[in-house]
């Protein structure tokens, strides 16, 4: 049962993580029942905010890893695993800019709303999972309104979005650090693909090291 849960949850996960990397959204839904829709910052298209805000019916925020904020000029306080940025007068060329360019000074400025984000939180998932998808680690957010779950997988099924629990993540993260491939124990025969189960040449995978008759010169 143990096994066959972690596959599930590796297919749900790798399924999350494809959905993002095509620049696509997927909900993020934690055990207390908080959600927000999610998509990758550094593949979003000018249309992509506004899809997000109507979908969730909540604003759209940028998320950012403590490590970014401090790039940007903004250190954030201890206990905090990043910040949440309000996207209202962000236009597309400014949410890249800080999402994925080169930090320069003055990119943060005076007008926008922060809000620090504690570790275990949605905008810190959010980071968790775009990392696993090998993505960079800055998302764009809207949150549901309600923790009703119903609600949450009618409006999923309507618009066809997958759903992924935290603990999902979480079995993700615990089995290799940050990754998303669980190890697995290799039999020899597994170790090279062969289309048969006798390999064709003794040096593609070899049961046992190849000796070879020393020579001597008379």
């Amino acid at each position: 049962m143990q096994d066959l849960r972690v596959n599930r949850t590796h297919l749900k996960t790798e399924r999350s993580c494809q959905e993002l990397r095509r620049g696509g959204v997927v909900l993020l839904r934690l055990a207390n029942g908080a959600a927000c829709f999610l998509r990758s910052a550094e593949l979003i298209a000018d249309e992509d905010r506004a899809e997000l805000q109507q979908l969730a019916g909540s604003a759209a925020l940028l998320v950012l890893t403590h490590t970014r904020m401090d790039s940007l000029g903004r250190a954030l306080p201890d206990g905090f695993s990043g910040a949440s940025l309000s996207t209202h007068n962000l236009d597309p060329t400014m949410l890249a800019a800080l999402a994925v360019d080169q930090p320069s000074p003055g990119l943060l400025g005076s007008g926008l709303t922060i809000v620090s984000e504690r570790k275990g939180s949605l905008a810190d998932y959010s980071t968790r999972l775009l990392r696993i998808a090998k993505l960079v680690p800055a998302a764009l957010i809207s949150r549901l309104p309600t923790r009703d779950t119903a609600i949450h997988e009618k409006l999923c099924k309507e618009h066809g979005i997958m759903i992924i629990e935290d603990l999902d993540e979480k079995r993700g993260l615990d089995r290799k650090g940050i990754g998303l491939y669980f190890p697995l124990q290799l039999g020899c025969s597994q170790v090279v693909r062969q289309r048969f189960l006798v390999s064709p040449c003794a040096g593609s995978n070899p049961a046992t090291p190849a000796n070879f008759p020393t020579l001597s010169r008379q």
